[in-house]
């Protein structure tokens, strides 16, 4: 976030704190402020709701429960329900393990509509790299939001992803024999898309319509394309996370630290205006 950009975001929910109360005096101190700092007020008023906030993990799937292979470990209550998985040992502590024609299916609704702005992934083993075989998808038909193993895309079979038109392939080969993390990260705004493989990564632009209202892990929900191998640590962010948030779950893993999205020079802005706020009002006062 740029700082103008900061400057008018803190000062819009600066503003419409102050707007409603100051010192029990609803809308008193509006009108006595000077006319360049109710303009930077009103600016950021006009803008604040629609900068991206702090990232929230809304769905992450561990699968160290063998007992309850769906149960979402992020406290959101997004529990997926298992259509024959069973456990095993996977990148930390237990995986799901997915023969051919198992397959969970997490509630989360991933459409562009409901998360414009989003960031999911996994870890993966599979059993074999013969094309296509899905890790996570959405899909409907229209190449929407989903990682798997592809032969489209010219990078032979590798590790992929969708971009509404077609494969956004990698050309990084599958392994067999270690554990693949996988990422991408969305931003329906910018209409572009970040494609990790490990450390590396491939930017696409994007054109999403819509698809299913959930996901499912191994399994194309229109297509079959089912997984054959491990799963683990399947986990979905309401936001576009930064390559450094990506690189810390990469190396991290879970459970650990909950990456946020930096909110920038907002915050520092934020106590800026706070305090001229406050240096007005006084002044005025004689306080």
């Amino acid at each position: 976030m740029g700082l103008h950009h900061g400057i008018a975001v803190a000062a819009g929910r600066m503003g419409r704190e102050v707007a409603r109360s100051v010192d029990g005096r609803p809308r008193a101190v509006i009108g006595r402020l000077s006319r360049s700092l109710v303009a930077l007020l009103a600016a950021g008023a006009l803008v604040a709701d629609a900068v991206p906030g702090r990232a929230e993990l809304i769905g992450l799937y561990q699968f160290d429960d063998a007992g309850d292979l769906g149960l979402d470990t992020s406290g959101m209550g997004n529990n997926a329900t298992n259509v024959g998985a069973t456990a095993t040992t996977g990148f930390q502590g237990g995986a799901a393990y997915l023969n051919g024609s198992a397959y969970l299916r997490s509630p989360i609704d991933i459409t562009v509509a409901a998360l414009p702005r989003m960031t999911w992934g996994a870890w993966a083993k599979p059993d074999g790299t013969q094309p296509i075989k899905t890790v996570l998808a959405g899909d409907n038909g229209s190449f929407d939001r989903g990682i798997n193993i592809d032969f489209r895309g010219g990078g032979g079979d590798s590790w992929s992803t969708f971009n509404g038109s077609g494969a956004v392939a990698s050309g990084v080969a599958p392994s067999t024999t270690e554990w693949t993390f996988l990422a991408v990260v969305y931003d329906q705004s910018l209409s572009t898309l970040t494609f990790y493989v490990n450390d590396q990564s491939w930017l696409s632009s994007t054109n999403f319509g819509d698809s299913h209202t959930f996901f499912d892990i191994g399994h194309n929900p229109d297509f079959g394309e089912f997984f054959y191998g491990g799963v683990d640590n399947v986990f979905v962010y309401d936001q576009a996370l930064t390559s450094s948030e990506i690189a810390s779950i990469r190396t991290t893993g879970f459970p650990g630290a909950v990456p946020e999205v930096d909110p920038g020079a907002a915050g520092n802005v934020a106590a800026f205006v706070a305090g001229v706020l406050s240096l007005a009002y006084r002044r005025r006062h004689g306080r």
